[in-house]
C-alpha cells in the first residue's frame, strides 16, 4: 500500500523529502516550455488540431468563425472610413457651392468706433445722435458698408444686436438720392408679426425724422380701404406682413411694386416657422428681378438657406457674434450663444407638484421680481387666466397674445414700455424681435419646445450689454432634461437652481383657490360681452348690406394665389409652421375639453354644436345675400341657446335688435326699404 501511494504521488508530481520544492519548480518550467511550443507550433491541417481539441469541438468551424469576425471588423472599419470620406467630400462640395453662390466681397470684421466712419449723411447722423446711439453694433458695422454698395446681404446675428438699424440706415441713405419727380414705392420690408412691423416702422420713422422720406405700415386689423388709399399715394418705404400685402397687390387696383429697388426679409426664420413660406415666395415673384435683397435672421436653418437661394443673387454672407447655426440635415442647433450678462436659473417642479406651477410663478412675481418682468406661456388661454389672477391680486399686468385685437395688442405693448404695468404675460408672439427696453427678468412658465425658442425668449432681456435674468420652471420629463443639458452646455456662465420655500407655495396655492370663484365670474362676464360684441358686429354688417347692397355686390370677388386645397396641402407639407394636421387635431381636442368645462365651470356654447356642420360645407355655391341671411339665422339660434343654458331671457335690447333686424330683412325682401329708418 505504501508503494502504491508513493507511485501515485510520483505521478501527481509530489515527492516526499526536502527536494520536493525543487522538483515542483522544474515541472512548472516544463509546463511553460510546452505552452510556448504550442503557441508557436504550426499545424499543416485541421486534423492535427482536432486530435488535441476536446471532444465535440470542430476546430475548422472555430477558425472560420474567427476569420469571419476579422472580416466583419475590417468591413465595418472600411465602411466607417468611407462614410467619413463621403461626409468630408460633401462638406467640401457644400463649401465650394457656397463660395460660388456667395459674393467674396470683403466684410469689415472689426467693430467701428463711430457712425461717422460708416459714411452716412448728416440727417441720418443727426437722427442717430438724437436716439442716443453712440457706437454701431457689430452687425451694423458689418452690414451697412456692404448694403451701401447695393449688394445682396444674408446676415445672421443674435437677438438684440441691432438688426433693424443695420438695414434701415443704408436704405435711408440710398433714398436720400432718389429721383423726386415721380412718387414711387422703392422699399418693402416684410416681418412675420404685426408687432414686429410696428416696431420696424417706428424705427424707420425715427431715423428718417430729419428727411422727407415717407414710411407706411400695412398690417392686419386695419381697414383695407384706408390702407389702399395710402398705398396709392406711393410712400417711399412700406413695412408689411405677408398676408395683407398680397391681398392689396392682388385685389386693390393701382397698387404694385414696379419701381421697387430694395426688398428686406426681417426675421426670416420666424417667417418660415409661422408658415409664410409660400406667401414670401409669392411676394418675391411680384418684385422686380433687378433689386437689392437683404435677409436677416437670428438662426440660419436649412429652410432659411433655401429661401436665401430663392430670393438672393450672389449675396454677401455676414455672420456676427452670437449667431445660431443649425445642422442642415437634422435641423439641430450646434452653436448657441446667449449674452454673457444673462444669469440663467431653473426652478425644479416635481411630478406630484405640477399643479403648483401657477403658485410658484406668483411667489416669484410677488416676492422677488416686482417689475419689468415678461412671463412666457405656451397657451393663450393660460396667459389670459393668469392675467385675471394677477389683476385680482392687485398687480399691474398686461397680456399679449393672438386672441387680442390689434388695438389691444399695441396698447398692451405701449403700457409695458412706458412702465404703466410691471408684468407682461405673453405667448411666443413676443418671443422674437420685439425690442422692449429695460426688461429685467424673463420667466418661462413652461420649458420651450426647442433650444432656438429658448434663446429667443430669454433674448428679451440682457440686450445691448445690459444685465438680465432668465428663470425657467422645469418639470422632470425626459424632454426637459435633455433640453436643460443643451442649455447648460451652451451657457457662458454657471446655470443656477432657484428654490422657492414650500410654505410660501402652500400659502399662494390657498390664495389662488379662494380666487377661483372670482376668476370664473370674470370669464363668464367676458364670454357674455364677447357674444354681445359679435351680435353688434353682425347687426352692423346687416345694416351695411341693406344700405349699400349695390356697392357691395358690385365689388369684384377677392382672389388669392392659392386655392383652399393648395393652402391645406402647403400647411401639411410644412410641419415647421406649427399648423399641421396633428396640431389642428390637438387644438380640436383642447376646444372640446374646454367646452366640457373644468372644475365645475359651465361649458361654453359653441356654434358648431348648435348649428351642426361647418359653414364652409353649407355655404358652398351660395350667393352673398343668401349666405348672409343664413348666418344671421344661425346667430339668432346661438343667442337663444346661450340664454336658455344660462337661465336668462332676452332683454329688451336684444328683442328690439332682433325685431329691427327682422323688419329690415322683411322690408328689403318686399321692396319696402326706407333707409332713414335703418340709421
Amino acid at each position: 500500500m505504501e508503494q502504491k501511494s508513493k507511485s501515485k504521488k510520483k505521478k501527481d508530481g509530489v515527492k516526499e523529502g526536502s527536494d520536493g520544492d525543487e522538483e515542483d519548480e522544474e515541472e512548472e518550467e516544463e509546463v511553460v516550455m510546452e505552452e510556448e511550443k504550442l503557441a508557436n507550433f504550426q499545424f499543416d491541417d485541421d486534423d492535427a488540431l482536432n486530435e488535441l481539441a476536446p471532444k465535440g469541438w470542430d476546430v475548422s468551424d472555430m477558425v472560420k468563425e474567427e476569420d469571419d469576425l476579422q472580416e466583419e471588423t475590417q468591413t465595418e472599419a472600411s465602411k466607417k472610413q468611407e462614410e467619413e470620406e463621403k461626409e468630408r467630400l460633401a462638406f467640401q462640395r457644400r463649401m465650394e457651392k457656397e463660395r460660388e453662390y456667395f459674393d467674396d466681397a470683403p466684410v469689415q470684421s472689426a467693430e467701428t468706433s463711430s457712425f461717422q466712419e460708416l459714411h452716412l449723411s448728416r440727417p441720418l447722423l443727426k437722427a442717430v445722435s438724437s436716439l442716443g446711439f453712440i457706437k454701431p453694433t457689430v452687425i451694423q458695422s458689418m452690414v451697412i458698408p456692404v448694403a451701401l454698395q447695393g449688394k445682396d446681404v444674408c446676415a445672421s446675428s443674435r437677438t438684440g444686436s441691432g438688426k433693424t438699424a443695420a438695414f434701415a440706415l443704408p436704405i435711408l441713405e440710398r433714398l436720400l438720392y432718389r429721383p423726386r419727380r415721380v412718387a414711387a414705392t422703392r422699399v418693402l420690408v416684410l416681418t412675420p408679426t404685426r408687432e414686429l412691423a410696428v416696431q420696424a416702422h417706428a424705427m424707420m420713422e425715427k431715423l428718417a425724422a430729419f428727411t422727407d422720406i415717407r414710411c407706411y405700415i400695412v398690417i392686419g386689423g386695419v381697414k383695407n380701404q384706408l390702407q389702399e388709399t395710402e398705398l396709392r399715394k406711393k410712400p417711399d418705404v412700406v413695412v408689411a406682413t405677408p398676408g395683407r400685402m398680397i391681398d392689396h397687390l392682388r385685389n386693390a387696383p393701382g397698387i404694385g411694386f414696379e419701381a421697387l429697388e430694395i426688398l428686406v426679409l426681417d426675421e426670416a426664420d420666424r417667417l418660415l416657422e409661422m408658415g409664410f413660406t409660400e406667401e414670401v415666395q409669392e411676394l418675391v415673384k411680384m418684385c422686380p428681378q433687378q433689386r437689392q435683397t437683404m435677409l436677416f435672421s437670428a438662426t440660419m436653418t436649412h429652410d432659411v438657406d433655401k429661401l436665401a437661394a430663392f430670393s438672393l443673387r450672389r449675396p454677401v454672407r455676414v455672420t456676427a457674434d452670437g449667431s445660431i447655426r443649425t445642422d442642415e440635415t437634422q435641423g439641430t442647433l450646434n452653436k448657441v450663444a446667449v449674452p454673457s450678462s444673462l444669469l440663467q436659473e431653473f426652478v425644479r417642479i416635481r411630478k406630484e407638484h405640477e399643479k403648483d406651477r401657477e403658485a410658484i410663478l406668483l411667489c416669484l412675481c410677488t416676492r422677488t421680481f416686482h417689475k419689468r418682468t415678461i412671463v412666457f406661456c405656451r397657451e393663450k388661454r393660460r396667459a389670459h387666466r393668469l392675467r385675471i389672477i394677477f389683476g385680482l391680486l392687485g398687480l399691474r399686468v398686461e397680456e399679449l397674445h393672438g386672441n387680442l385685437t390689434q388695438a389691444q395688442r399695441l396698447e398692451a405693448l405701449e403700457n409695458f414700455k412706458e412702465e404703466k404695468s410691471d408684468f407682461l404675460l405673453a405667448t411666443d408672439l413676443a418671443g422674437r424681435g420685439l425690442d422692449i427696453k429695460g426688461v429685467d427678468v424673463v420667466v418661462n412658465l413652461e420649458v420651450p419646445r426647442n433650444l432656438a425658442e429658448y434663446v429667443h425668449r430669454v433674448g428679451r432681456t440682457a440686450r445691448a450689454g445690459r444685465k438680465g435674468r432668465a428663470v425657467t420652471l422645469a418639470d422632470d420629463s425626459q424632454r426637459t432634461k435633455s433640453m436643460l443639458k443643451e442649455v447648460v452646455r451652451s451657457a457662458p456662465d454657471v446655470v443656477k437652481r432657484r428654490v422657492v420655500p414650500p410654505d410660501a407655495i402652500a400659502a399662494m396655492r390657498s390664495r389662488i383657490e379662494e380666487l377661483e370663484a372670482d376668476v370664473a365670474a370674470v370669464m363668464e362676464e367676458e364670454a357674455v360681452e364677447r357674444q354681445m360684441r359679435i351680435a353688434d358686429m353682425e347687426g352692423e354688417k346687416a345694416r351695411n348690406l341693406v344700405e349699400h347692397e349695390e356697392d357691395i355686390l358690385a365689388r369684384p370677388k377677392k382672389t388669392w394665389f392659392q386655392s383652399r386645397e393648395e393652402k391645406l396641402q402647403a400647411r401639411e407639407s410644412n410641419p415647421s409652421s406649427g399648423r399641421s394636421q396633428d396640431r389642428r387635431e390637438r387644438g380640436k381636442r383642447g376646444r372640446e375639453e374646454q367646452e366640457e368645462g373644468e372644475d365645475g365651470d359651465p361649458p361654453q356654447i359653441s356654434k358648431k354644436k348648435v348649428i351642426g356642420n361647418s359653414k364652409a360645407d353649407k355655404y358652398a355655391g351660395m350667393n352673398r345675400r343668401k349666405r348672409r341671411r343664413l348666418q344671421m339665422q344661425e346667430d339668432d339660434e346661438l343667442e337663444k341657446a346661450g340664454a336658455k343654458f344660462f337661465g336668462k331671457e332676452e332683454g329688451p335690447r336684444e328683442k328690439n335688435k332682433a325685431l329691427s333686424q327682422r323688419a329690415a330683412k322683411s322690408a328689403y325682401r318686399h321692396g319696402r326699404l326706407d333707409p332713414k329708418k335703418m340709421r
